[in-house]
């Protein structure tokens, strides 16, 4: 609640209740977008796994411009980092006009693309093999 506050005077949104791990990214994909809302530890210093299951959904993924001031995670689209509530409504409008369907189309593509930029899974995979095998 206090993340979210930032971005609005208004009334938060409700929460949803806790949901098991296998489920969030098909969660997260019932949304036409979702932010990314970093805590000043994390800020340009390391990303959670809700980044990588954000990108890995099929909603539009925000992100707090303090969390990615450099735009590491989606650099060819700016209007993809915002700033205040207002930055919110206008990358809202830019993802439910029509006339934007494949530009956004394009966007969730790449989002998923921009999660095998950051993680290699031939080295994780053996990562993970040598942990199991000790």
């Amino acid at each position: 609640q206090s993340q979210l506050a930032k971005f609005t005077n208004e009334k938060l949104p409700e929460q949803d209740k806790k949901i098991p791990m296998t489920e969030v990214i098909d969660k997260i994909s019932t949304s036409e977008a979702t932010i990314i809302i970093g805590e000043k530890f994390y800020n340009d210093a390391m990303y959670t796994l809700r980044v990588w299951e954000c990108l890995l959904s099929d909603a539009v993924v925000l992100i707090d411009e303090a969390f990615d001031p450099e735009h590491k995670l989606l650099p060819l689209y700016k209007f993809s980092y915002v700033n205040s509530k207002k930055d919110v409504i206008t990358a809202l409008n830019i993802i439910k006009d029509p006339a934007n369907l494949r530009q956004i189309e394009d966007l969730k593509k790449y989002q998923k693309e921009r999660v095998l930029h950051f993680v290699n899974e031939e080295k994780y995979k053996n990562d993970l093999q040598q942990i199991l095998n000790k």
